[in-house]
């Protein structure tokens, strides 16, 4: 802080320095130092101060969600629904970030809009296993209370704000659950084993295979490219073995229950990688139906606000859902 002083003869330098502290106004407990030394002559202050550097402008929020066309064009949940029953969608897929509110409440509005359409409506769930089926059709019957067709079901803490409210809402509208996917022993059994599938399923039980795909095939593709490519070379092959079946499993399911219900159109969730850029499960089904008309909406992270999809993310689904990708503390995704 500097003080503009009059010269004044024979000023102590103790006096001196009270008047300056007076005329700044600050007290010695704020801003000022133990010790106060006057200046021997009249300082001059700058006559320009510096420019204060300009505050860089954060950069704007994701807003919760976006979606895209697959032309660029922005759209949203009720145009997305109405576009479906236009198309006489007969499977909606919705590829799904795990877990995310933005995706659950887009899963909700698809099958509250599919159900007031003009056809049936059935859900099929990756979360639930086929071997589960007999217990979600007890629990839609109100043979089974809730707590115990969570357990049956194999479902975990997130099932209460995640997949159940799809689950409730099908419940009470009478409409039916396609448990979809292969059990999980059942694939890791198949990745460690070293026989080709239909060799392999002959070595197993026959209520064991009764909860598998007849065929299962490893497509040598561009999912499977991408798949090793984030797998990495030494676990990447092996593990396509596991993704195939899965895959092989919940298109079978789904086929199987069109062919016995073609009236009915089927809202698929399942995660987000097994159906980008109409590959992985979407490929299997089309090879079973492929008369079958298929849609998806697939959710994608977003590291900032886009006022357009990248063009090479515009072929992920037939509608690409943004959200903000999710914040990052020590260096692991929260």
């Amino acid at each position: 802080m500097q003080h503009l002083v009059r010269p004044v003869a024979r000023v102590s330098l103790v006096l001196l320095a009270v008047a300056a502290m007076s005329l700044a106004g600050c007290s010695r407990s704020r801003c000022c130092p133990r010790r106060v030394h006057a200046p021997a002559v009249p300082v001059t202050p700058p006559m320009t101060a510096p420019t204060p550097a300009e505050p860089s402008q954060p950069e704007a929020p994701m807003p919760d969600e976006a979606a895209w066309n697959a032309d660029g064009s922005a759209t949203d949940l009720g145009a997305v629904v109405a576009r479906f029953l236009a198309d006489n969608a007969d499977v909606v897929v919705f590829g799904e970030l795990h877990g995310h509110e933005v995706g659950a409440a887009w899963e909700m509005g698809l099958l509250e809009g599919l159900a007031a359409g003009d056809r049936p409506v059935a859900l099929a769930m990756e979360f639930l296993e086929r071997d589960v089926q007999p217990a979600v059709d007890a629990w839609l019957a109100g043979e089974m209370d809730d707590a115990a067709f969570i357990k049956a079901a194999r479902q975990g803490p997130a099932y209460a704000t995640t997949h159940g409210p799809l689950l409730a809402f099908a419940k009470e509208h009478g409409l039916p659950v396609v448990a979809a996917n292969a059990p999980r022993p059942l694939v890791t059994r198949f990745r460690k084993a070293e026989d080709a599938y239909e060799a392999w399923l002959e070595t197993l039980e026959p209520e064991e295979r009764a909860t598998l795909p007849r065929t299962c095939a490893q497509l040598d593709d561009a999912y499977r490219a991408k798949f090793v490519e984030f797998m990495g070379p030494q676990r990447g092959p092996t593990f396509f073995r596991a993704q195939s079946l899965w895959d092989d499993a919940m298109a079978e399911a789904m086929a199987d229950f069109r062919a016995a219900h073609p009236d009915h159109r089927v809202l698929f969730v399942v995660g987000a990688f097994h159906v980008t850029d109409g590959m992985g499960t979407i490929t299997k089904y089309k090879s079973r139906r492929p008369q079958d008309v298929v849609r998806s909406v697939v959710m994608d992270h977003a590291e900032s606000t886009r006022t357009a999809p990248a063009p090479e993310a515009r072929t992920r689904g037939d509608v690409l859902l943004d959200v903000p990708a999710p914040r990052r503390a020590h260096g692991k995704a929260s």
